[in-house]
């Protein structure tokens, strides 16, 4: 153990030898010399050396954690941009009308270009087609007014404006957290599962089914 201790002190001496030798030579002082020697006649310039380590090692972790606290800062920064985009696109707005009953306001993203899908997104009639501002994606904004009936189980909306997510026959909603507060200001959301729905034969409405609220997001709004 004793002889391995004195080859690796030999072995980091030679290396501080020759960084000395090759670096601060133009410093002016001899390198020349047993090691004890050296180190003796040179100790000023040696703490020079390790000066200047620590000062450079100092820099780099200094700026290792700038880098690291700019970067945890930027991904904060565009989650937080994120969370409000979903929050202002996909929300719950009450509403209240002349007799002071309490309606509601749905304000989805929905929809993709046709040729994110190749034009075969939804089945209709027996075919295979795609709908603007309809299904999964965020292309478009839409918002309808909805009644809401609660259950044991569940919650049921029924839309009361005839044209406001679509002229179309039928609407596929996609699966959509929407954002609201209740009467305390606290954060819940209004979940809706993906489903397909056509309008009432007779009031031309549309209704959604199986809606439910939770204190934090069940589906990602894609």
């Amino acid at each position: 153990m004793k002889i391995e201790n004195i080859d690796n002190s030999n072995n980091i001496l030679d290396i501080i030898l020759f960084l000395y030798s090759h670096f601060f030579k133009k410093i002016g002082i001899s390198s020349h010399g047993t090691k004890c020697q050296f180190f003796w006649k040179n100790r000023f310039g040696l703490w020079l050396i390790l000066q200047e380590k620590n000062r450079i090692m100092k820099k780099v972790l200094l700026s290792f954690i700038v880098l690291c606290a700019s970067l945890f800062y930027s991904c904060t920064k565009v989650k937080d941009s994120q969370i409000d985009s979903q929050v202002f696109n996909n929300r719950v707005i009450p509403l209240y009308n002349d007799s002071k009953s309490l309606n509601y306001c749905f304000w989805v993203q929905s929809g993709h270009r046709q040729s994110e899908c190749g034009g075969t997104c939804i089945r209709i009639n027996g075919y295979l087609t795609h709908v603007d501002c309809q299904g999964i994606g965020q292309y478009c904004s839409k918002s309808t007014t909805v009644t809401m009936v609660q259950t044991d189980t569940s919650i049921t909306a029924i839309t009361t404006d005839t044209f406001g997510l679509t002229s179309e026959d039928f609407f596929w909603m996609p699966d959509r957290s929407l954002y609201f507060e209740d009467e305390n200001k606290v954060p819940l959301y209004l979940n809706i599962p993906d489903q397909l729905v056509y309008r009432d034969s007779t009031t031309l409405q549309f209704t959604f089914t199986g809606l439910f609220i939770t204190s934090s997001p069940a589906y990602y709004n894609l």
